[in-house]
C-alpha cells in the first residue's frame, strides 16, 4: 500500500534521536529511545528497538531533536527483525 506524503521528507542530522513516552500521561517521561533517520513538516520516522505497544494508532509523546515534547500518533510500522522496528509518526500539535 503507497501512502501519498503531504511533505517533503528530509534526511535527519547523524545522531538525532527520539524520546519516547508510551503512556502519554501529564508529565513526560519517555520509556524509549530511537534514532531519527528522515524528518518533515509535520512528522518523522524513527528506529526503535521491537515494542508492542508501538503499533499503528498508538498515540503517544515524543521529544524529537531538540524539540520539545509533543503528541504524535504512530502512522505507520514496518517490523526490520524481532528486534528493531520503524515507525513514521504524526505530530498532533
Amino acid at each position: 500500500m503507497k501512502m501519498k506524503r503531504s511533505y517533503t521528507r528530509f534526511k535527519a542530522d547523524a545522531g538525532t534521536l527520539a524520546l519516547i513516552d508510551i503512556k502519554k500521561g501529564e508529565k513526560f517521561h519517555p520509556e524509549l529511545v530511537g534514532l531519527v533517520f528522515e524528518e518533515a513538516y509535520k512528522g518523522c520516522g524513527i528506529i526503535v528497538l521491537a515494542a508492542e505497544e508501538l503499533q499503528i494508532g498508538q498515540i503517544i509523546k515524543v521529544a524529537v531533536g531538540k524539540l520539545k515534547a509533543l503528541k504524535a500518533e504512530v502512522c505507520w510500522r514496518i517490523q526490520l527483525d524481532s528486534n528493531v522496528i520503524k515507525i513514521g509518526i504524526k505530530y498532533l500539535e
